[in-house]
């Protein structure tokens, strides 16, 4: 087998006209083979190397959930994860919101400009990183819908404030009433399509943009990322090519 070079736990082979993809996680593998017979090939060498237990079809791997259905199409969702991280949190109760974040809030390091007051957070009392861990897992693997947040949020690690907490438990509240929502793939004919976008020195600490690009493949998304840009854009137009870069790279 042959592996990949944009992903090192991803590997190729190609026997007899068949293709099997072979994908690693620590000790979790799945496969994605062309026909049956090709499965049973790619089974076969992976066995010759590893002492492997076969569970069958992928129903749940790494907390996402796979849907296969009669009209072709599949689901892919995190409800268990979600339900998971919001009692772990406390928040299996909250009352859902309809956005992940609030338009009116500028979160920043600092106060600036914001009548917000700096209240550093106790870390040990309220674990933000490790909430921003979580996002982060749900946000890369099934829910593009939250990445912006997460991405913002990540940003204050280091010290976080009371109201970044609060940010982030608005993040848990969207989930909460979102939590079954699912990714779907179906078979469309399309090809390939990739859209970009970014806003402008909208960071106060250091007024640098964030680009956004989000690629859709069999009707749903495949890559998508939500990522400040390294330099700081002198215009609308070079923070949207910035962000047009950073697509055509995902």
């Amino acid at each position: 087998m042959t592996r990949c070079l944009t992903d090192a736990c991803v590997y190729h082979c190609h026997i007899d006209g068949g293709d099997g993809i072979v994908f690693t996680f620590v000790d979790d593998i799945g496969t994605i083979t062309s026909d049956p017979k090709m499965r049973k090939k790619v089974r076969a060498i992976v066995q010759k190397e590893f002492e492997v237990r076969y569970l069958g079809p992928m129903s749940y791997m790494l907390g996402i959930e796979f849907q296969r259905h009669p009209d072709g199409s599949m689901t892919l969702n995190q409800s268990k994860y979600i339900q998971q991280i919001l009692t772990q949190f406390g928040m299996q109760w909250s009352k859902p919101v309809g956005m992940p974040g609030d338009p009116s809030i500028k979160l920043t390091g600092t106060q600036h400009e914001t009548n917000e007051e700096e209240i550093p957070l106790d870390t040990k009392r309220f674990p933000y990183r490790q909430l921003i861990g979580c996002l982060m897992y749900l946000s890369c693997a099934t829910r593009p819908d939250i990445s912006y947040m997460t991405n913002l949020l990540g940003q204050f690690c280091s010290q976080p404030q009371e109201r970044h907490w609060k940010a982030a438990k608005r993040v848990l509240s969207y989930l909460s009433g979102t939590r079954d929502w699912k990714i779907v793939y179906r078979p469309s004919g399309k090809p390939l399509t990739a859209y970009s976008d970014a806003d402008w020195a909208t960071a106060l600490d250091d007024r640098r943009s964030t680009s956004g690009c989000l690629v859709i493949l069999a009707g749903g998304p495949i890559a998508w990322k939500a990522r400040k840009q390294t330099a700081v854009a002198l215009s609308s137009m070079e923070a949207e090519y910035a962000a047009l870069a950073e697509t055509t790279r995902i």
